[in-house]
């Protein structure tokens, strides 16, 4: 069996070795994966207790003029190529690839670094305003359409692969890493991940959906083919899941 995970921005997934693992390197790995997930769950658990349906009706639904005040607090911190405010940027990130209707964010920014995104959930909690994570947008479950407005954080632009080692068969991701761009970037060494949704998702996308699909079967979903993420909560502090 074969681990690949990635480095500092980091989301940590499996590759596998095209020839059939050992049962025991399968136990072996499955006890590190239980060890390395749960803090998260835990965590997650706590986050969510106080959410109620109540809470969602009291976030803040951005005016115009609002949206220009958010965009211009934003621009010094991350760039100002990396803040639109245009229709037609707005409108493609708040439709998936699913039947339903989308709904447009009020703002979309294109973070390049785990502090990027920091800063804009700190922006957003203090102000009570909705966050939209979006990866590639191939989903079919509207998970991006923002019914209550919001910022959408478009993730592509963090697209790097860092400290792959195939000896250990685990590389560290960045989350606009796309499942088709890592298994071409580790395939001359006889490796893959076979995590396969059936669309060219990026990582990130496939950790908050909890992909699966036809290679489930044998080789687990994301799940159990993730060791470790880097994951900024909505309040902008940033945590590792896996120590």
């Amino acid at each position: 069996m074969a681990l690949v995970a990635a480095s500092r921005t980091r989301t940590f997934a499996l590759v596998f070795p095209q020839k059939q693992e050992s049962h025991q390197g399968r136990m072996n790995l499955s006890r590190v994966l239980k060890i390395s997930l749960r803090p998260w769950t835990s965590n997650v658990r706590q986050i969510h207790r106080p959410t109620t349906l109540s809470s969602l009706t009291q976030l803040k639904r951005l005016s115009k003029d609002d949206s220009e005040t958010i965009a211009q607090s934003l621009r010094p911190l991350i760039g100002e190529q990396n803040v639109s405010l245009a229709e037609a940027v707005r409108s493609q990130h708040g439709q998936d690839e699913g039947p339903d209707k989308g709904a447009m964010p009020d703002v979309v920014v294109f973070a390049e670094s785990t502090e990027h995104v920091s800063e804009i959930c700190k922006i957003c909690y203090e102000k009570n305003i909705p966050i939209i994570p979006h990866g590639t947008g191939t989903g079919l479950e509207a998970g991006i359409s923002a019914l209550h407005g919001g910022i959408c954080i478009d993730l592509q632009k963090m697209d790097q692969i860092s400290d792959y080692h195939p000896e250990d068969f685990d590389v560290c991701v960045r989350p606009g890493v796309t499942r088709e761009a890592l298994n071409h970037f580790v395939k001359d060494d006889g490796l893959w991940f076979p995590v396969d949704p059936g669309a060219n998702a990026s990582i990130c996308g496939m950790c908050a959906t909890g992909a699966s699909g036809t290679n489930a079967v044998r080789y687990g979903t994301i799940k159990e083919n993730c060791l470790n993420m880097e994951v900024v909560l909505a309040d902008g502090r940033i945590l590792h899941t896996g120590g």
